[in-house]
């Protein structure tokens, strides 16, 4: 994609969080004041809008990022892999003085699982000025998550009002997403950040509260390799399964997932067939290393779908296995 793109050649914009990340993997997880040997260790881009950016590009989307970074070494580096990749990152603010965040992340290579420690410097947050508002009234679906939320917030409402859908990456509850929930269409969230907003201890009862916030088209709970619960307007609420696979590293798995439903939501499928394809997507970024390396092209995601389609109900009755992609 040109660097240069302009809103209208757009089909979605993320707002958000850019990081560079060290990752690797372990044996074990140490204890307090132990140590492990750290294998593969690795240096990519992250960061949850970030790379459900990069995973809506592999899946056939045109997408841009609007994200602060530093005027860094990492903030460069950033900012080329995911102009590799084809994302637009014309409007990526430098901040003069300021560092990129960046994290470290390590797998356990027995499970899967993953810990991440990450820097966060005392910047100054993105503002709603920052944001080129031609974007805003023109790109179709605008997904945001929990880091830049007070420009983000105000982002999702001008978007909504110009007709566009809004999606949110809801990953850890904190105050700012009071401010910006009343502007979300599609929120898509953690079990924890379900859990602890709610403070309801299932996710059926979670749900069921955000979903009659009156906010909200549909809303959708994440459970890790328990798959997810969503519900949409008055029907009843729906489970769907994980798709099994040989987990190597969960980083950026719930980051693909995002990035997948809004294809699905671009594509204009029911919410059934976009969650059983952002599942499925989540789960073949798994079988890489990195948060980014095992995001499937659209070619891999058709193939793996395939494969699974008499299980996991795919395609709709009215679709190809191809899906619209």
């Amino acid at each position: 994609m040109n660097e240069q793109a302009t809103s209208a050649e757009l089909d979605i914009l993320g707002i958000g969080c850019a990081t560079l990340d060290t990752v690797g993997t372990v044996d074990e997880f140490p204890r307090d004041d132990g140590k492990t040997r750290v294998f593969d260790l690795e240096e990519h881009g992250g960061g949850p809008a970030a790379t459900a950016m990069v995973a809506c590009r592999r899946l056939g989307l045109r997408a841009g990022l609007i994200a602060k970074v530093g005027d860094d070494e990492a903030g460069k580096k950033i900012r080329t892999g995911l102009a590799e990749e084809g994302v637009d990152v014309s409007r990526l603010v430098a901040a003069p003085g300021e560092r990129s965040m960046v994290s470290f992340c390590f797998a356990n290579r027995r499970t899967g699982q993953r810990i991440v420690y990450y820097y966060r410097s005392q910047r100054r947050s993105l503002e709603i000025e920052q944001i080129d508002r031609r974007w805003l009234t023109t790109v179709p679906i605008l997904l945001v998550d929990g880091v830049e939320l007070p420009a983000a917030g105000r982002a999702a409402d001008i978007v909504r009002g110009a007709g566009g859908l809004t999606v949110m990456d809801a990953g850890t509850a904190h105050p700012s997403y009071a401010d910006a929930l009343p502007h979300i269409d599609y929120l898509v969230a953690s079990w924890k950040f379900a859990r602890d907003y709610t403070e309801k201890e299932t996710p059926e009862a979670a749900i069921e509260t955000l979903r009659w916030s009156g906010f909200h088209r549909a809303v959708v709970v994440t459970l890790g390799d328990q798959g997810y619960i969503a519900a949409e307007g008055g029907r009843p609420a729906f489970r769907g399964d994980a798709f099994r696979v040989k987990a190597l590293d969960t980083t950026g798995a719930g980051d693909t997932f995002h990035g997948a439903f809004c294809v699905g939501l671009r594509r204009d499928w029911p919410l059934e067939q976009v969650c059983v394809f952002a599942s499925a997507c989540a789960a073949l970024k798994c079988a890489r290393l990195g948060g980014r390396a095992g995001i499937p092209t659209r070619n891999q995601a058709i193939a793996f779908l395939k494969q699974h389609a008499r299980r996991y109900n795919w395609p709709a009755p009215n679709q190809s296995l191809e899906c619209g992609l």
